[in-house]
């Protein structure tokens, strides 16, 4: 593409990368990769809250989740016949063991790591790029300067919060200015918001590749802090800084960008970026 016609960067680049990394963790086949891009889209839009959400939305969430049931519980039988090395063959085992699992649970689980290991990390990616191609001052430190790989990734999650919000159950009553929520309730944490507190991040709006520190909530916090976070770090810096490498610039082909609709996963629908060598 350098040099070359303008190209989806979301589909070529920020899709195919994650994908393919979690897929081969779950050892599962090559011809099956491009049936989970439009299952795994409607299970990202279906995590929004319900009275966002149309019948037509949560009628194809329902199909998408029965779908991966039915896969998964083939590939479930075949890793009993034939156990591999893989995660999937490992989260088996623990089904089957002594550290048992229910098969509701193994199902939820593996639906989870597929899903979850390469949407938010989309997100991720093609946000951060667009960010880049937005600020070209930035782009070009990015490019001259790899020791900021590691706080421009922190940075990129606080500014982009591919989750943008998550919910929570009360375990005790809690008072709040202006509230008191009571044990039981249904809260939601409004990760987005917090990523731009001018009370955290001086500056908050601005993209700022050395901040330190940076305490945002990307990968939320505490027991709940995501499991995935060292993959998730490692392939977008690995595809930020290869991309960096391989150019002297890269560039919005479009003015306007088109995000998909989802509340909680927030991500591009595409973004058409020129390479420039």
């Amino acid at each position: 593409h350098l040099n070359g016609a303008p190209f989806d960067a979301v589909r070529e680049l920020a899709w195919a990368i994650p994908v393919a990394v979690i897929c081969e963790m779950l050892d599962i086949p090559d011809e099956d990769h491009e049936r989970f891009e439009q299952e795994s889209a409607m299970l990202a839009r279906g995590l929004d809250p319900d009275f966002l959400l149309t019948a037509e939305d949560r009628a194809a969430r329902d199909q998408a989740i029965l779908h991966f049931g039915l896969y998964f519980h083939d590939l479930f039988a075949k890793r009993r016949a034939n156990p591999g090395d893989d995660l999937l063959s490992a989260l088996v085992a623990a089904r089957d063991g002594e550290d048992s699992l229910t098969e509701g649970e193994l199902l939820s689980t593996a639906i989870l790591l597929l899903v979850a290991g390469h949407e938010t990390t989309m997100n991720l990616i093609s946000g951060s790029l667009l960010a880049l191609a937005q600020d070209p001052v930035a782009q070009e430190q990015l490019r001259t300067r790899p020791e900021l790989d590691r706080t421009a990734t922190d940075e990129f999650l606080r500014i982009v919060s591919p989750v943008q919000l998550t919910g929570r159950t009360l375990t005790e009553d809690i008072e709040i200015p202006g509230a008191v929520l009571d044990k039981g309730s249904l809260v939601f944490i409004l990760i987005g918001s917090a990523n731009r507190d001018p009370e955290v991040f001086a500056n908050p709006t601005a993209l700022i590749l050395d901040r330190e520190p940076n305490p945002h909530l990307g990968f939320g916090f505490g027991m709940h802090h995501c499991l995935g976070a060292p993959l998730a770090r490692l392939e977008s810096s690995i595809v930020l800084r290869e991309l960096l490498n391989a150019t002297t610039s890269f560039t919005l082909a479009e003015s306007e960008v088109r995000y998909r609709p989802n509340v909680v996963l927030r991500g591009l629908e595409t973004l058409p970026l020129t390479l420039h060598s």
